[in-house]
């Protein structure tokens, strides 16, 4: 996976790392949506997320709805 700051930047996401155990805010769509780092070490997160993305460092994937703005062709 490779993510493209340019893209980012943009777009204007907060980008948050997730390192441990995590339950995902709600309301976090449209405006309000956020990217999420998922390291290796922690589990995948719990909640909706909502219109935001998490960048799953271990497996390469992206789940969604802004992973197709912020991930290079």
């Amino acid at each position: 996976m490779s993510v493209d700051p340019g893209r980012l930047r943009e777009h204007l996401l907060e980008v948050f790392v997730i390192e441990r155990d995590f339950v995902i805010p709600s309301g976090l769509h449209g405006a309000h949506a956020v990217i999420f780092v998922l390291e290796p070490i922690a589990p995948h997160p719990r909640g909706d997320p909502g219109h935001s993305a998490i960048l799953d460092m271990q497996s390469g994937t992206c789940v969604g709805a802004v992973c197709r703005m912020i991930l290079e062709r």
